[in-house]
């Protein structure tokens, strides 16, 4: 009742309070991660982070505490914290196939490709078999991911000849989280190079939001309708005019974590101005989204930006 009561009132502190008192007094698993599920909903990052680590010693045998504290950081895109939860369990494929997947997302998105394959190869045929569900999602998981060890080494071979070279155009952008520097990949997509640095240069994206954003997916802006007082829809302004595609050039470059990609409607060359840059690697956006370009500094600060957070400037450096 005093919880309920608490709860009502708002009064977090006391549901705090209370829930660690529950927990420590009954010692049932279910109440503990009720109570780190209630912060969670909250969106109150720091205490859920000390509730699940609380929780981590007092059942140390729960592999489901750990495996949902890495949930927790997959879930607003902190994949090196998440992996350093989800290393630290012996996993057993047959038993927790569920678990091999957040660790496959995070391998992934770490791009750590080899690993991330081998993690969702060491579910058993058994294990998938009887759970035709699961089995498609891993089949299709699979099925985006086995290419990826080749793209990476070839990737790693092109930002190699890239930095001996280092003649790319790179842009500052200042966001209410902080600075992210961003290299253009001219060789490969000149004409959407040439146009976002045009729109740069004219302070076309100072003050524009981030008007959609998606956990372990990407941040876009880029639109002069998301500007606060801005008339029109946030998500379909743009310029006044649309860039031709150069996904399909020869050495079209890929997707990975930290991709700058122009956003687009349906259809050909319906690019013009949003762009997004990406939380961890979107392999079905490979062949249909021009890549014009890489994180180099600010990864943190990509998969930290929130919904409507506000480019401050754009910068050619």
């Amino acid at each position: 009742m005093e919880l309920q009561l608490s709860l009502w009132l708002d009064d977090e502190e006391r549901v705090n309070t209370l829930y660690a008192r529950l927990t420590d007094l009954t010692g049932d698993v279910d109440i503990g991660l009720a109570w780190a599920a209630h912060f969670q909903a909250l969106d109150d990052r720091p205490k859920v982070g000390e509730i699940f680590s609380r929780l981590a010693r007092k059942f140390p045998d729960n592999t489901q505490i750990l495996v949902d504290w890495a949930k927790f950081y997959v879930d607003v895109n902190l994949y090196p914290r998440a992996l350093e939860v989800i290393e630290a369990i012996d996993l057993d494929p047959a038993e927790t196939p569920r678990a091999l997947i957040v660790k496959s997302d995070c391998l992934f998105a770490e791009h750590r490709f080899v690993e991330a394959v081998a993690a969702l190869d060491s579910i058993p045929g058994t294990t998938l078999a009887a759970d035709p569900a699961l089995a498609r999602q891993v089949e299709d998981l699979l099925a985006l991911r086995r290419p990826y060890p080749e793209l990476w080494t070839l990737e790693q071979e092109i930002r190699s000849a890239e930095a001996s070279a280092d003649d790319l155009p790179r842009v500052e952008l200042i966001t209410v989280q902080g600075r992210i520097v961003l290299e253009l990949f001219e060789n490969e997509a000149p004409n959407t190079v040439a146009n976002f640095i045009n729109l740069a240069d004219s302070g076309y994206y100072d003050g524009v939001a981030f008007h959609r954003v998606l956990a372990n997916f990407m941040a876009q802006t880029g639109d002069p309708n998301s500007r606060p007082g801005a008339d029109g829809v946030p998500g379909q302004g743009g310029p006044g005019y649309r860039i031709v595609d150069e996904h399909d050039r020869d050495g079209a470059r890929m997707h990975f974590t930290g991709t700058l990609s122009m956003a687009k409607s349906p259809g050909l060359h319906t690019a013009g101005s949003q762009f997004f840059m990406t939380h961890a690697p979107p392999a079905h956006l490979n062949g249909k989204h021009t890549v014009f370009g890489r994180v180099m500094s600010g990864l943190d600060v990509v998969r930290s930006i929130e919904p409507n957070d506000l480019v401050e400037t754009v910068t050619v450096l």
